[in-house]
């Protein structure tokens, strides 16, 4: 079975998310400028590509599934508040604008910029992803099978955080996972795994820490190997 799909998405107030300027209130009532998680809205985004996925019974105990998909995405529109401790902009590859936002006053030298991430690939959409596996299945007797399997993921770099510092992108990576299931008709199954058999590490997201400007990045599970159980009923 082959199927095979083109598409094109026009977004208009994509969220996007960053560490940025909050209005708190102090214990007198006046207004505090922190840092924190905040909510953006990308103006305008688009993205095409393309997506085919194969599976492929090769025998009735092979079964061979693949999936590639080609991404072009771009925030056409893009800008957001950040502030610095001094009049230097904030640390980002985007071009930036300082602004005296009255929802975000600052004590001096402390500076809110605008920052102008148009015309940038989106965050988190790699421009190529494939995914590979096979299967084949053992029968060990009336009632009880051996299902045998590896998989492998490939992907292309993409940028992790809206700076689009380089700490903040994951480059070409690949990660593969093996397993074996022992399955009976009655139900019951047990699964010995390994995942990540490569031991690659892989960000899962990034963060720019206000006011000292290092990245901190959350990072996928490294090489990781157990047993499952499992009963159905």
């Amino acid at each position: 079975q082959l199927n095979i799909e083109a598409f094109y998405w026009d977004y208009k107030d994509q969220q996007v998310n960053y560490i940025g300027p909050v209005r708190n209130l102090n214990a007198a009532g006046a207004v505090v400028i922190g840092q924190a998680l905040r909510t953006a809205n990308a103006g305008a985004s688009r993205i095409y590509g393309a997506e085919a996925e194969l599976s492929f019974q090769l025998s009735p105990v092979d079964l061979i599934m693949a999936n590639a998909q080609y991404l072009d995405a771009k925030y056409t529109n893009f800008t957001y508040l950040a502030s610095s401790a001094s009049p230097n902009p904030p640390r980002t590859a985007c071009s930036t604008t300082a602004t005296a936002d009255p929802g975000f006053p600052l004590p001096p030298p402390g500076t809110t910029f605008l920052v102008d991430c148009s015309g940038r690939s989106q965050i988190n959409t790699p421009k190529w992803s494939v995914n590979l596996s096979y299967e084949r299945t053992f029968a060990l007797g009336d009632s009880l099978d051996l299902l045998l399997g590896a998989r492998t993921k490939i992907e292309s770099g993409r940028y992790l955080s809206p700076e689009y510092l380089p700490e903040e992108r994951q480059g070409n990576y690949m990660q593969s996972d093996l397993f074996a299931q022992l399955k009976s008709a009655d139900g019951w199954s047990i699964t010995a795994y390994v995942n990540n058999v490569e031991n690659k590490t892989v960000y899962a997201g990034s963060s720019l820490r206000p006011v000292f400007p290092v990245v901190y990045n959350v990072l996928r599970a490294p090489r990781t190997y157990g047993l499952r159980g499992s009963f159905e009923f």
